[in-house]
């Protein structure tokens, strides 16, 4: 397959990504940065080469002037309208780094750290007390309960500042991390990628559905 003349004429662009750790975990090779680099190209498709801290810092500041909507689209609100799941998922899909929908799948789907282990990029879950608290998951791991409820996530910026989509204020704000700690329970703290890994980022038409998932799509650059 070769998609280098498909026209990228949607709003939505869809993104998948990989390091070469992955590339190499998933395709069962030992290939340099370089020699992966040739696959792709050789494939037609189009690319980046990213640093995930270095991308979401680029989305944040568009992401600063949207506001709050719950239920939202990434493909139809983003990066106008956000609620506070999708603001996570849309600075981690610029870098290409997939994670579920949902605050509480995503609490899930996280590896667990603590507060004092925070770095940017990491995520924390409250339960506000308010709206539809959740407490089991329902696309990742189905079913898993968290007794404590989750239904809201923030992005840690360092410093004691987050950056999240919240109701309170109607659109997305950047405070100090207390100030959620006083308006909700803090449920945990998760990390769902090194921000400081280089991605390959595979920029694919919308309608090529079959390779979203990472594993077809590194299986059809090494055919």
């Amino acid at each position: 397959m070769n998609w280098a003349n498909t026209p990228q004429v949607q709003k939505w662009q869809y993104k998948v990504g990989f390091s070469v750790r992955d590339f190499n975990r998933i395709s069962d090779r030992n290939l340099t940065d370089t020699e992966i680099e040739n696959f792709i190209i050789g494939k037609g498709f189009v690319y980046e080469k990213v640093i995930v801290e270095e991308v979401i810092n680029k989305a944040i500041p568009e992401c600063m002037k949207a506001v709050y909507k719950n239920p939202s689209s990434m493909r139809e609100d983003a990066p106008n309208a956000f609620s506070c799941s999708s603001l996570i998922s849309y600075l981690y899909t610029q870098a290409g780094v997939w994670m579920p929908s949902l605050s509480i799948d995503k609490y899930v789907f996280g590896t667990p750290i603590t507060k004092e282990g925070l770095k940017f990029g990491d995520l924390i879950f409250s339960n506000t007390g308010v709206g539809k608290i959740r407490i089991e998951t329902v696309e990742y791991l189905p079913g898993t309960k968290i007794p404590e409820g989750v239904d809201h996530v923030a992005f840690y910026m360092g410093n004691d500042e987050i950056l999240h989509a919240t109701k309170k204020y109607g659109k997305v704000i950047r405070e100090n991390i207390n100030n959620l700690e006083d308006t909700s329970k803090i449920v945990g703290f998760r990390r769902v990628a090194d921000v400081k890994e280089e991605r390959f980022v595979v920029i694919l038409p919308e309608d090529i559905e079959d390779l979203r998932k990472i594993e077809n799509l590194i299986k059809e650059i090494v055919q």
